[in-house]
């Protein structure tokens, strides 16, 4: 038969027994009794929640504690008198049994399980999870990283042809009128074949410098392939104001520093008036595009010029 639980004077024995051969654990464990008094704290979890030299403890005045003086847990508020009591309330009128974690301001990371018992009292017991967290942010950064490539060009820098994509189907799903202009370097095949492939890869270069000056207007540019560059405009902006922009970089020279001159012809189209679908759009803006090579290039167009 199993052996029967404790009962009577020998309880707090047995339990101060227990809790004496957790000291030296691994996991920070902690007891407080019905008034949350700290009547137990193994060594580990004195480190964490540095309650040395703090006796009488309380739960308040533990979290306090660390919250003036940076140690201890982590509590993000501007009101800890306020957050103690909302505290104090989910210990003691929540589930019995919760589970959580916690971030210490030296950087170490805890889950924690705390458990009210029948008496009132309240087991805590932390296990530190600083290398699970490093892995997990170590992994999120690389799935970043490996994203961020994905959706970027490599000689330019600048968001490729799936990222432009993406940027397309947002500003289409949100319906408000915005418009596309698709580049091209003109004679970009004869800056390769006279001067090198090296040259017309500074020749992209300096178009995509010249593209990212517009962030700031928050227009957004992209690479689509070979000397085939797009730029969005941000929504609601008038045909005037991005033709403007779009005249001003055709009429760009060369910047210090910057590779020989070199012109780009632009074709542009609105959404809704000239599509409303990713292939319509493009195919306005090409059309028009062609037609800024046909008039002798280095020039920007519409579909209705």
């Amino acid at each position: 038969m199993p052996a029967a639980a404790a009962k009577g004077p020998a309880a707090p024995a047995a339990r101060a027994a227990l809790l004496a051969a957790l000291d030296d654990g691994p996991h920070a464990v902690a007891l407080f009794d019905a008034a949350d008094l700290l009547v137990y704290g193994n060594a580990a979890f004195r480190d964490a929640w540095r309650t040395e030299g703090d006796r009488p403890v309380t739960f308040n005045t533990m979290i306090r504690n660390g919250y003036f003086h940076k140690r201890g847990p982590i509590v993000q508020t501007d009101d800890i008198e306020a957050w103690l009591v909302t505290a104090r309330r989910r210990r003691r009128e929540g589930p019995a049994t919760r589970a959580f974690e916690v971030d210490l301001w030296d950087g170490r990371w805890f889950w924690v399980t705390e458990r009210r018992l029948d008496d009132g009292w309240l087991l805590t017991v932390a296990q530190d999870i600083t290398a699970l967290k490093h892995t997990e942010r170590t992994l999120a950064h690389a799935r970043d990283s490996a994203l961020q490539a994905a959706l970027t060009d490599p000689l330019t820098q600048m968001p490729n042809r799936r990222s432009a994509m993406q940027h397309l189907e947002a500003a289409l799903a949100k319906g408000e009128p915005f418009y596309l202009a698709v580049i091209d370097i003109d004679h970009f095949k004869q800056i390769n074949d006279r001067h090198g492939h090296a040259a017309g890869d500074a020749v992209l270069v300096a178009l995509a410098d010249r593209l990212a000056k517009l962030h700031h207007r928050a227009y957004f540019a992209a690479r689509l392939a070979g000397d085939e560059f797009c730029v969005v405009s941000p929504p609601g902006e008038s045909r005037g104001v991005f033709a403007e922009a779009l005249n001003a970089l055709v009429a760009a020279r060369p910047a210090p520093g910057e590779c020989a001159a070199f012109c780009t012809s632009m074709g542009a189209a609105g959404f809704p008036a000239d599509g409303r679908d990713i292939p319509m759009l493009l195919s306005a803006a090409d059309g028009a595009l062609y037609a800024a090579k046909a008039s002798g290039r280095c020039a920007v167009r519409f579909p209705e010029d």
